[in-house]
């Protein structure tokens, strides 16, 4: 089963499969992800899924699309913690080097990403390998779909080389903000910054 997760500024991806399991998707070509956890209290964004990630093979490229729901919006508000550069959405990947490069945003408020692996904490989720949109929008300004194109040295054969998981299972990120006029949960009220 594959899970997302919400926090107070971010949402989280994980998924528990057995370790014999060759593969964490069906496809080669094409794998969505639920956002369905967040760390912002047991009734703050009610039940989800709070939007997907899904990641789509385009020749030897890959598309991630972030889907989430109206009110709530792809934002830039500080990860990683600490000091250097900030990054909207953040990623695991199986390759041990790399050299990748994002484009192709569909939103021309977002842009660029990290081309070599780092250590990118999202608030507590642990390190990402990799992280993206550094011109993310602050708060009310973020959209609730954002897409790009993420190319590598020596292209992609398929969605599963970037997808690898961080120490708590987790494997994708996305800073977030909600807007929206009809709150989700009991205590995320229109216009808190609230993260998945």
């Amino acid at each position: 089963m594959k899970l997302t997760a919400f926090i107070l500024g971010v949402l989280v991806a994980t998924i528990a499969i057995p370790s014999a399991q060759a593969s964490i998707c069906a496809l080669d070509n094409h794998c969505t992800f639920d956002f369905d956890i967040h760390n912002v209290g047991p009734t703050t964004f009610g039940s989800g899924p709070y939007g997907t990630v899904d990641l789509l093979l385009v020749g030897n490229t890959i598309q991630f699309t972030i889907d989430l729901p109206p009110g709530f919006g792809l934002v830039n508000t500080g990860f990683p913690n600490g000091a250097g550069t900030r990054y909207a959405f953040a990623f695991n990947d199986n390759l041990a080097a790399a050299n990748f490069s994002y484009g192709t945003y569909n939103d021309a408020n977002y842009s660029g990403g990290t081309n070599t692996a780092g250590t990118y904490q999202f608030d507590g989720f642990g390190a990402f390998d990799r992280a993206a949109a550094t011109t993310a929008l602050p708060n009310t300004g973020g959209a609730n779909v954002v897409s790009f194109i993420v190319t590598r040295t020596g292209g992609f054969t398929s969605v599963q080389n970037l997808i690898g998981p961080n120490s708590n299972d987790i494997y994708f990120a996305a800073d977030v903000f909600y807007n929206g006029t009809t709150p989700p949960g009991a205590t995320c009220r229109a216009g808190a910054s609230c993260t998945v």
